[in-house]
Formats: structure tokens, sequence, C-alpha cells
């Protein structure tokens, strides 16, 4: 099992670059033609930390389409740039985020188990773990 990570990714909808110097979009673009050059290929990727500047419903958009390429599949859990029901309207394509609460997840890719912990603290520059994701870290550790 080969699993890529990429983190942080910064994505905005408008492609401008973040704090007028980071081509983040680009980097993107250019870290996803690395992967797909990559034999063998990864058998999936986990995108972690900040997947967009913004947390805008368009930002999301512009990851899907940024991510869309990667043949495999891809697990993102936010950052504290993201919004938690953006992210969860616009890139749920797998179905494997939750309805409602934290976005905790579970990938069961043999001979693996990957716990991916949702740590977002919306409107604040620090990130925790809630109660619902402790439960939930508990349970998927059972």
């Amino acid at each position: 099992m080969l699993i890529a990570q990429m983190s942080d990714l910064h994505v905005t909808s408008d492609g401008r670059d973040v704090c007028g110097v980071v081509p983040t979009n680009a980097m993107t673009e250019r870290a996803v033609a690395a992967l797909l050059r990559l034999s063998p290929r990864p058998d999936l990727v986990i995108v972690s930390g900040d997947l967009t500047e913004h947390g805008h419903p368009e930002d999301y958009a512009a990851l899907a389409t940024l991510l869309a390429p990667l043949p495999m599949p891809v697990y993102a859990v936010p950052g504290n740039h993201d919004r938690r029901e953006a992210r969860r309207a616009a890139v749920d394509h797998a179905g494997f985020l939750p309805q409602q609460g934290p976005l905790n997840f579970t990938i069961d890719a043999v001979p693996m188990r990957s716990v991916v912990l949702d740590s977002l603290g919306e409107d604040r520059s620090h990130c925790a773990l809630l109660p619902a994701t402790l439960a939930y870290l508990d349970s998927a550790l059972s």
C-alpha cells in the first residue's frame, strides 16, 4: 500500500497568490502532476491541513478541479482556514464524510487502517480535538 500525503494547499477560487506571493493553486497543480508521474502510483492520497485559503464554496470547487486528475481515492481533512459545512457540501464525492459534526473518518485500506481526525477550530487560529472527535477516536480504535 502506497499512500501519498499533501498538506496545506490553501487553494483559492480565483487562483490569486496567497498573501500576494505564494502561488498555491499552481503549486497544487505541480504536486498533482508529480503524483501522476510516480511509478508505482500511490494507492490513495490524503490531503491534510488547510485545503483552501478562505473556506468558501467556490474555493472547494477549485480544489475539486485541481484534484480531479488523480485517479486514486483522495481523502481530505480540513485545517483552520477551512469551513466544515462548505467542505462537506462541495467535496464529499466518495461519501466518506459524516453528515454532521466534525469531519472525522476512517480509511480501511488493507493492510492498514487510518483514522483521520478533524481538529478544525473555526474562526480560531488554533485547533483542538472536540469531545465528539475524541469519542470517534475511541470508537475507531476499539
